[in-house]
């Protein structure tokens, strides 16, 4: 069984296999990130069930590490004044099981999942109906609090998803955490819920608020890609008229 994620492989510029293509170009339009190596994202769909085929559940590990880490550094420098115990508890409560399976339900990443489990279906069936009638109720998106929990495969996709971008990326965790405005990564999926959840955890819970300094680090940032990004653009169309007015005159 051969492994896509081999020390040997992780940057090399692969293709999915042709069962697979479909699911792999439609994963990364959700995502927002083109996959160099693209059998990291096959690898990172791939269920247990198919046991000739190596499964996610190495990338989950990682991805599970890797975005735990990068909403630590966002609220340990958000949060300057924060104590260790509400410190500990907001981290677990935006890194949760149930958000990442919340997540991966919002943005329909179980339907792009590789496996040969019908009783998998009906568990994430069930959930989903579950989360979709909660969020009309109480209007919550990504937060969940019902009696039906999710099974461990939803919360899975989503770290192993985010390990396969984490590796593409070199793994470079600032990356994975703020390159939304060039690609909307896992993160970027998660980030607007998470950081309205952190402010209300902040404001009306625990009393702190974020660093000033570092949102205006993080717009500075944020407008200074896009600057670069509309830069490259006009460049790249100062070139192509100026090669069209050469070919003409």
């Amino acid at each position: 069984m051969k492994l896509f994620t081999t020390s040997a492989s992780l940057d090399r510029a692969l293709q999915p296999s042709p069962e697979m293509k479909d699911e792999v170009m439609a994963m990364e339009k959700i995502v927002g990130h083109n996959f160099k190596n693209k059998r990291l994202l096959e690898e990172a769909l791939t269920h247990s069930s198919i046991t000739y085929l190596p499964s996610y559940k190495r990338l989950a590990v990682l991805g599970d590490a890797a975005l735990g880490l990068a909403m630590s550094k966002h609220l340990f420098l958000a949060y300057p004044n924060m104590d260790q115990g509400n410190f500990s508890k907001l981290r677990s409560a935006n890194v949760s099981r149930v958000k990442f399976a919340c997540a991966a339900v919002k943005h329909g990443f179980y339907g792009y999942l590789r496996h040969r489990s019908r009783a998998l279906d009906n568990e994430v069936g069930e959930f989903a109906k579950a989360v979709s009638e909660w969020n009309e109720k109480y209007e919550m998106t990504l937060a969940y609090d019902g009696t039906i929990q999710p099974n461990h495969v939803l919360g899975d996709i989503v770290e192993s998803v985010a390990a396969a971008i984490y590796i593409d990326l070199n793994f470079d965790l600032d990356k994975l955490w703020m390159n939304s405005a060039a690609a909307l990564m896992i993160l970027g999926l998660l980030q607007s819920d998470a950081m309205t959840n952190t402010k209300e955890a902040a404001n009306s819970r625990i009393g702190y608020f974020p660093s000033v300094l570092y949102r205006l680090w993080v717009m500075i940032r944020w407008v200074t890609r896009l600057l670069v990004f509309c830069f490259k653009g006009i460049s790249l169309l100062v070139i192509f008229f100026t090669v069209v007015k050469l070919v003409i005159g």
